[in-house]
């Protein structure tokens, strides 16, 4: 869960960088570990009051209905190996994608300035002799 935790934090600083600072520090990871902590501790304490251990056996309490320990173990499994795995499946996917297109959109750019700087090249103040081209060049670093 706290693998969980850290994907949520990687996705706001792929997807929301500007954010990152307002949601993503130590005070609030520590206070995130703290309860996920506690969930976790609550969530399967209850083990402790389905099983019984008496003559050398640990089996299921004979008070309880065996449906309800099976509800609930199957209700706990499907949470923490389905759930969270799926949930971290998808913000890593959704990091992919948005690196994916920041990556794309960066080439885009670099590829501008690669014509912009090829355009300027063209009008460089040796070949047009003119004063204006000059002040472009030299403002460019030509």
């Amino acid at each position: 869960m706290i693998e969980w935790c850290d994907d949520v934090c990687r996705y706001i600083s792929v997807c929301y960088p500007f954010r990152r600072e307002k949601f993503c520090t130590t005070r609030r990871a520590c206070v995130v570990v703290v309860c996920l902590s506690c969930s976790v501790m609550a969530l399967h304490v209850v083990q402790a009051y389905f099983w019984h251990y008496s003559d050398g056996v640990c089996d299921i309490r004979p008070e309880l209905a065996q449906h309800i320990w099976s509800i609930w173990s199957w209700t706990t499994e499907l949470l923490v190996f389905f759930v969270v795995p799926l949930a971290i499946l998808v913000l890593n996917i959704l990091v992919i994608v948005a690196r994916q297109r920041i990556t794309e959109k960066m080439e885009k750019l670099l590829e501008g300035e690669r014509r912009l700087s090829i355009l300027l090249l063209s009008f460089r103040p040796s070949v047009l002799n003119s004063r204006r081209y000059e002040l472009v060049g030299i403002l460019w670093g030509f």
